[in-house]
């Protein structure tokens, strides 16, 4: 019985330590997405667009294929420029310049954003390892970012994933941008 109690608050002690050490070193993960990156314009992007655009509309009846063709690539126009600044936890992140940013804690609840068109969308971002995943969420559906690093900071991906209420099937493609001064 005396072992036991005394077991406890050293285990306890050990798995805060953990868990206070991942959230150090996902924060000190989160500041290296600090910067400017533009967009790379490759060719495998806008095929990554096409492929992910015409694979979304061939799950729709004939009859709207159209309208949601057009919806969605709207929805998948890359960003010219994205921007990010990171300290001690917080997040400033602007697309082409011209936006209003996004602040928020990482891995704090969501903001509401509202995009260029009025429409209002939750906001949240969180680091997955080395990893920040952005994600809107709003009654047309979710879309979630997951921003990852190469080449010591200088190639950031972007692989988005669009999960649209109204059609029934899941949105991937892969975008590539390069740091400014890189």
């Amino acid at each position: 019985m005396y072992g036991s109690m005394t077991i406890k608050p050293v285990i306890v002690t050990i798995v805060r330590g953990i868990m206070a050490a991942s959230v150090l070193i996902g924060t000190a993960t989160a500041a290296d997405f600090n910067g400017i990156f533009s967009w790379s314009d490759d060719p495998a992007d806008h095929a990554s667009i096409s492929q992910a655009v015409d694979h979304a509309a061939s799950q729709v009846n004939a009859v709207i294929r159209p309208v949601v063709r057009k919806r969605l690539a709207a929805s998948i126009v890359p960003y010219e420029l994205i921007e990010m600044v990171v300290t001690n936890g917080i997040i400033t992140f602007n697309r082409n310049s011209s936006d209003r940013p996004i602040t928020t804690e990482i891995g704090g609840k969501a903001v509401q954003y509202a995009r260029t068109d009025g429409k209002l969308s939750d906001v949240t971002f969180a680091m997955e390892g080395e990893k920040l995943r952005q994600t809107y969420s709003n009654d047309e559906g979710t879309r979630e970012n997951l921003f990852s690093l190469a080449e010591e900071g200088r190639i950031l991906t972007m692989a988005i994933t669009i999960r649209p209420t109204r059609v029934k099937t899941v949105i991937e493609l892969t975008l590539t941008y390069v740091k400014n001064g890189s």
